[in-house]
Protein backbone atom coordinates (compact mmCIF):
# COMPACT_ATOMS: atom_id res chain seq x y z
CA UNK A 1 0.00 0.00 0.00
CA UNK A 2 1.67 3.15 -1.19
CA UNK A 3 -0.06 6.11 0.80
CA UNK A 4 1.23 9.83 2.13
CA UNK A 5 3.08 9.86 5.80
CA UNK A 6 0.51 11.87 8.00
CA UNK A 7 0.44 12.21 12.14
CA UNK A 8 -2.71 10.36 13.28
CA UNK A 9 -4.46 12.29 16.43
CA UNK A 10 -4.21 8.69 18.49
CA UNK A 11 -1.29 6.16 19.09
CA UNK A 12 -1.00 2.78 19.87
CA UNK A 13 0.50 1.92 23.53
CA UNK A 14 3.36 0.05 23.23
CA UNK A 15 2.38 -2.52 25.74
CA UNK A 16 -1.71 -2.91 25.41
CA UNK A 17 -1.79 -1.33 21.63
CA UNK A 18 -4.64 0.29 23.17
CA UNK A 19 -5.11 4.28 21.90
CA UNK A 20 -3.45 6.55 23.94
CA UNK A 21 -2.87 10.92 23.38
CA UNK A 22 1.04 11.51 23.57
CA UNK A 23 1.67 15.12 24.20
CA UNK A 24 5.33 14.86 23.68
CA UNK A 25 4.42 13.52 19.97
CA UNK A 26 7.65 14.11 17.39
CA UNK A 27 8.12 13.21 13.83
CA UNK A 28 11.64 12.97 12.09
CA UNK A 29 12.74 11.80 8.65
CA UNK A 30 16.25 10.36 8.18
CA UNK A 31 18.06 8.07 7.10
CA UNK A 32 19.11 4.79 8.60
CA UNK A 33 22.44 4.92 9.84
CA UNK A 34 22.65 0.91 10.29
CA UNK A 35 20.72 -2.03 9.70
CA UNK A 36 17.47 -2.92 12.34
CA UNK A 37 18.29 -4.66 15.18
CA UNK A 38 15.78 -7.53 16.48
CA UNK A 39 15.32 -9.01 19.66
CA UNK A 40 12.76 -10.30 22.11
CA UNK A 41 11.32 -9.46 25.59
CA UNK A 42 11.82 -12.42 28.40
CA UNK A 43 7.96 -12.77 27.31
CA UNK A 44 8.49 -12.94 23.93
CA UNK A 45 7.75 -9.27 22.54
CA UNK A 46 9.49 -8.01 19.72
CA UNK A 47 11.31 -5.02 19.89
CA UNK A 48 13.39 -3.49 17.08
CA UNK A 49 16.38 -0.79 16.95
CA UNK A 50 17.50 1.39 15.13
CA UNK A 51 19.60 5.11 14.49
CA UNK A 52 18.69 7.97 12.10
CA UNK A 53 20.33 10.72 10.97
CA UNK A 54 18.64 13.94 9.62
CA UNK A 55 20.88 16.89 8.23
CA UNK A 56 19.79 19.84 8.53
CA UNK A 57 21.67 22.17 5.73
CA UNK A 58 21.52 25.94 6.09
CA UNK A 59 23.55 29.09 5.10
CA UNK A 60 25.33 31.16 7.91
CA UNK A 61 25.19 35.16 8.56
CA UNK A 62 28.33 35.12 5.71
CA UNK A 63 26.36 32.74 3.20
CA UNK A 64 28.14 29.71 3.79
CA UNK A 65 26.77 26.17 3.46
CA UNK A 66 26.76 24.59 6.34
CA UNK A 67 25.28 21.05 7.63
CA UNK A 68 24.47 19.93 10.87
CA UNK A 69 23.51 16.49 11.89
CA UNK A 70 21.31 14.95 14.14
CA UNK A 71 21.59 11.45 15.30
CA UNK A 72 18.43 10.05 16.80
CA UNK A 73 17.68 6.35 18.01
CA UNK A 74 14.42 4.86 17.30
CA UNK A 75 12.47 1.80 19.25
CA UNK A 76 9.99 -0.04 18.44
CA UNK A 77 7.47 -2.51 19.49
CA UNK A 78 5.65 -5.31 18.49
CA UNK A 79 4.53 -7.14 15.04
CA UNK A 80 5.81 -3.36 13.23
CA UNK A 81 9.27 -3.73 14.75
CA UNK A 82 9.56 -7.37 12.94
CA UNK A 83 8.16 -5.95 9.94
CA UNK A 84 10.66 -3.38 9.50
CA UNK A 85 13.23 -5.51 10.53
CA UNK A 86 12.33 -7.40 7.22
CA UNK A 87 12.01 -4.49 4.81
CA UNK A 88 14.58 -2.01 5.90
CA UNK A 89 18.23 -1.33 5.89
CA UNK A 90 21.38 0.67 6.51
CA UNK A 91 20.37 3.74 4.13
CA UNK A 92 16.94 3.37 4.39
CA UNK A 93 14.80 7.12 4.57
CA UNK A 94 12.40 6.64 6.58
CA UNK A 95 9.83 9.31 8.70
CA UNK A 96 9.38 8.39 11.88
CA UNK A 97 6.17 9.53 14.30
CA UNK A 98 6.13 8.49 18.14
CA UNK A 99 6.62 10.23 21.97
CA UNK A 100 9.83 11.06 22.96
CA UNK A 101 11.30 9.30 25.99
CA UNK A 102 14.73 9.67 27.43
CA UNK A 103 16.53 6.89 29.24
CA UNK A 104 18.52 7.55 32.34
CA UNK A 105 21.71 5.36 33.73
CA UNK A 106 24.26 5.65 35.90
CA UNK A 107 28.22 4.49 34.81
CA UNK A 108 31.04 4.42 37.29
CA UNK A 109 29.32 7.28 39.19
CA UNK A 110 28.34 9.43 36.50
CA UNK A 111 24.72 10.00 35.56
CA UNK A 112 23.72 9.89 31.90
CA UNK A 113 20.97 9.93 29.81
CA UNK A 114 20.00 10.07 25.85
CA UNK A 115 17.09 10.41 23.92
CA UNK A 116 15.09 8.06 22.12
CA UNK A 117 12.00 8.13 19.71
CA UNK A 118 9.64 4.97 20.47
CA UNK A 119 8.17 4.39 16.88
CA UNK A 120 4.86 4.34 16.48
CA UNK A 121 4.26 4.69 13.17
CA UNK A 122 6.92 3.85 10.77
CA UNK A 123 6.50 5.00 6.96
CA UNK A 124 9.89 4.70 4.52
CA UNK A 125 10.01 6.33 0.90
CA UNK A 126 10.13 4.01 -2.06
CA UNK A 127 12.44 5.13 -4.48
CA UNK A 128 11.19 3.24 -7.39
CA UNK A 129 7.30 4.45 -6.86
CA UNK A 130 8.87 7.76 -5.68
CA UNK A 131 6.05 7.54 -2.57
CA UNK A 132 6.02 7.03 1.15
CA UNK A 133 5.22 3.26 2.03
CA UNK A 134 3.52 2.35 5.85
CA UNK A 135 4.66 0.25 7.35
CA UNK A 136 1.91 -0.20 9.87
Amino acid sequence: MTTTATMPSNQPTPTTGEPKRHPNQVQMSGTLTRDPELRYTPGGSPVASFSMAHNNRYQDKDQNEREDTCFVDVTVFGELGETLTQMLSKGSFVHVTGPLKQDRWETEGQKRSKHKILGFQIAAYNKEQRAWEELN
